[in-house]
């Protein structure tokens, strides 16, 4: 149970952090017990909260300076257009593709863009400044096209690293001043923490190893290395730059130079709203988009029949650093307010439910989708507003028709302007077993496959949309950002009550998403990223976590979590020669990174943890490019169906021929490989880019109190966060490690990084499991 006993008497920001974001022990909705000393310390911690606060709101302004560069650098071009251009010429990089897909902010953040998304950019710049201004496009010649490809260069990344350093230094400046001393970026080396280095040496070690042997395995490039080029080129015929007007009259700016040295002609042009940004005036059709739909199926007695539940369109440019969160509401859930129930009762309510609402949360804003039921029916809910509004809704009539509810899939789909839309299915739950569906056989029904629809439809799904590398500054002060808007949430689960009153239902509704390990994924990869230049974002990635409760074989619930990794294409620049073996290794790094960063939770199901387990199990893997090759291998039905799914889709594989041990368990996994582009990524056995792990959730509330799924949302919210901010202080010693130490030492300070001795020597203990796993893959 959390308690002040925990915490100094200087309840800091960093404890507020910590009674949010780490998994209590046995959290419940009283976190603090009342007596005497327990209504001390939670009055204290009130106190605190309200101070701390205080605090936080008096320098916010000068917070959101610093956190936002378009602030932070507004006296770099004061308004002045050539000031403008000048900074988005020199301070960004030109890479190719096609349609906005950064947007400003992307640009601004990555310092990466076509000429699209950078005349975006500074069109914002004039915008803000109240500047008048126009968007302008022209085609290029074809040879004109290739002429500018011709001075794409690699992005260098050391002015951006100071850039940032300076800003958390900035930072730390400022809440030194205020909630407390934290140092900055001049601490002494007694502070080193080199496990962070040690972390990322190891990542490199292992991502290099693996790549390799499945470089091997794959041979030599294969043609293809002509046609990118010539993609790259005609991605650069679409040209933009910027008009804005001053006495008057109209004048150019264009980045590249382009528009001046060809002397272009605009063919159209879009005039940019000065009440509205830049981005948003950019027609639809120009924007890279991601729609997200929710698909159910129900057999009807004679047939699968399949319904969109939820469809939504996203332009990922304008969500960078929003949470985005996909669930299924039961509409249906006990409203007693005296229901107490322990992890047994929980489950079992969790079965009784009938009817769902798919709900897709957007920062504080959400959509709310069809309402389907465990008969497969689908009718339209309540539309918008709070993920909660349909708890409050009516149930389905008795008249409706039999069937059952069999599967629910998500689908997403990237798309790109003027190339075919790409789309990837995720299942949640499917009841049928390979083979019935095509037979039209009807599928098996028992309290088993209940329970197991009942759980899957548990399933909790962050998304993260990447069109950019992500700034650690912007993202960690998203967090700051939502934590202040959950403290009246915060006051309350301090407030040592053991039952929710009625002002609970506002302020749950009212909670803000924090961004968990999804997000961490996304600073490392980005950081990681900016360690290769030569490699860029040319449509959007996408990464989802997932949080679901399982019944284990003790019948104990269990918190299943994992990362998914759908789309982590990237793009590199001309002058790279092996492309496929670059972005080879790149995706490796992506599967290690994300079997790395859940190995604490429990045994990862990932493919580069089975990589490695194999090597001393002796077990050989082999390359699988036709479906007829399926049939040397001993799999499982479900296994043999994906494998045969990626296949069909046009990659080949590279799998065990036979199945390894990992943990108490054999498993099913293999790589994913684009021969001719190498795009690389490790499936698991539901044909996700995913790691997997399991958890015993000891944490299970007892408490479900009056509008009781509202305080299950926010307990199993606060059960599966993770400590992001350390993810964060890891991150940082992958291009500064000075400034590592100094960000690693601050979350010691605000107690998010325990030193004791035992810690310290399970870190040892670790990293001299680090070495012994690479020197059995790479000899050295």
């Amino acid at each position: 149970m959390f308690s002040c006993r925990r915490m100094s008497h200087q309840l800091r920001l960093g404890a507020v952090l910590l009674a949010v974001l780490l998994p209590p022990a046995n959290l419940q909705l009283g976190l603090m017990g009342q007596d005497a000393e327990g209504r001390r310390e939670a009055a204290l911690a009130l106190h605190e909260i309200d101070v701390t606060f205080a605090e936080i709101d008096r320098i916010a302004p000068e917070l959101n300076r610093i956190a936002d560069e378009f602030s932070f650098r507004k006296d770099q071009w004061a308004g002045s257009p050539d000031q403008a251009v000048a900074f988005v010429r020199d301070a960004t990089n030109l890479v190719p593709y096609r349609g906005s897909l950064r947007g400003s902010r992307g640009v601004l953040m990555d310092r990466r863009g076509n000429s699209l998304d950078r005349a975006i950019l500074l069109a914002e710049l004039l915008r803000r400044s109240g500047i008048p201004v126009k968007l302008c496009n022209a085609t290029l010649a074809e040879r004109q096209a290739a002429q500018l490809l011709a001075t794409v260069r690699a992005f260098d990344s050391d002015s951006l690293r100071q850039d940032q350093a300076r800003r958390v230094q900035l930072r730390g400046q400022l809440f030194a001043k205020t909630v407390g001393s934290l140092p900055t970026s001049t601490h002494s080396g007694d502070v080193i923490d080199a496990y962070h280095l040690k972390f990322f040496q190891y990542l490199d070690r292992r991502t290099k190893a693996q790549a390799r042997r499945l470089q091997k395995m794959i041979g030599d490039p294969t043609t293809g290395a002509a046609r990118e080029r010539s993609d790259q080129a005609e991605a650069l015929l679409d040209h933009w730059w910027v008009l804005y007007r001053r006495d008057q009259q109209w004048h150019p700016l264009d980045p590249t130079g382009l528009r001046n040295q060809l002397n272009l002609v605009a063919e159209r042009q879009i005039e940019i709203d000065l009440s509205k940004s830049a981005d948003l005036s950019v027609p639809p059709q120009l924007h890279h988009r991601i729609e997200i739909r929710v698909v159910i199926e129900r057999w009807t007695g004679s047939e699968y029949q399949s319904q969109v539940a939820l469809t939504h369109e996203l332009f990922p440019s304008q969500v960078i650093g929003l949470p985005i969160v996909l669930s299924y509401v039961p509409r249906n859930w006990p409203a007693d307010s005296q229901l107490q129930m322990d992890a047994a009762a929980f489950v079992d309510q969790l079965q009784r439910q009938t009817e769902w609402t798919p709900t897709l949360a957007i920062g504080s804003r959400a959509k709310s989708g069809k309402v389907f039921d465990d008969q497969g029916n689908v009718r339209e809910g309540a539309g918008g507003g709070s993920p909660f509004d349909s708890l409050s809704q009516g149930l389905f009539g008795a008249s409706k028709p039999k069937g059952l509810l069999t599967a629910v899939w998500v689908e997403y789909e990237i798309r790109v302007p003027k190339q075919a839309a790409r789309i990837e299915r995720r299942t949640i739950c499917d009841l049928v077993a390979p083979g019935d569906r095509n037979s039209g056989g009807r599928p098996p029904w028992d309290a088993r496959k209940a329970t197991e629809r009942a759980l899957a439809l548990s399933d909790s799904i962050e998304i993260l949309p990447l069109v950019c590398n992500l700034d650690p500054v912007f993202i960690e002060h998203k967090q700051l950002d939502a934590l202040s808007k959950n403290r009246e949430l915060l006051k309350l689960a301090a407030s040592g009550k053991e039952t929710l009153s009625s002002e609970a239902k506002p302020k749950l509704n009212q909670f803000e998403p924090l961004p968990t390990q999804v997000t961490a994924f996304g600073v490392f990869r980005s950081l990681l990223l900016n360690a290769h230049p030569e490699a860029y974002l040319g449509s959007p990635n996408l990464i989802t976590f997932h949080r679901q409760l399982q019944i284990g074989e003790t019948n104990e619930p269990s918190a299943a979590i994992g990362l998914d990794i759908v789309f982590n294409q990237v793009e590199l620049i001309p002058t790279i020669e092996d492309k496929r073996g670059r972005r080879l290794e790149l995706g490796v790094m992506d599967t290690n990174l994300e079997a790395i960063l859940l190995r604490d939770k429990g045994n990862v199901e990932n493919t580069s943890e089975v990589f490695l387990a194999s090597e001393k199990q002796n077990i050989d893997w082999k390359l699988i490019a036709r479906v007829q090759q399926l049939d040397s291998l001993q799999l499982p039905d479900d296994v043999r169906g994906q494998m045969r799914t990626t296949i069909e889709s046009g990659f080949a594989i590279a799998v065990p021929d036979q199945p390894v041990q990992l943990g108490d368990q054999l498993t099913y996994t293999w790589w994913r490989i684009d021969l001719q582009t190498g795009e690389t990524l490790g499936i698991g056995r539901r044909g996700w880019g995913q790691s997997l792990t399991e958890r015993l959730a000891t944490n299970m509330p007892t408490l479900i109190e009056e509008e009781g799924y509202l305080a299950y949302i926010l307990i199993t919210t606060l059960i599966f966060k993770d400590q992001v901010f350390t993810g964060f202080a890891q991150a940082w010693s992958v291009h500064d490690p000075v400034q590592a130490n100094a960000l690693s030492q601050k979350f010691k300070d605000w107690h998010l990084i325990p030193e004791t001795l035992e810690e310290k020597a399970l870190r040892q203990e670790e990293w001299a499991l680090w070495q012994e796993e690479v020197v059995d893959l790479d000899g050295n």
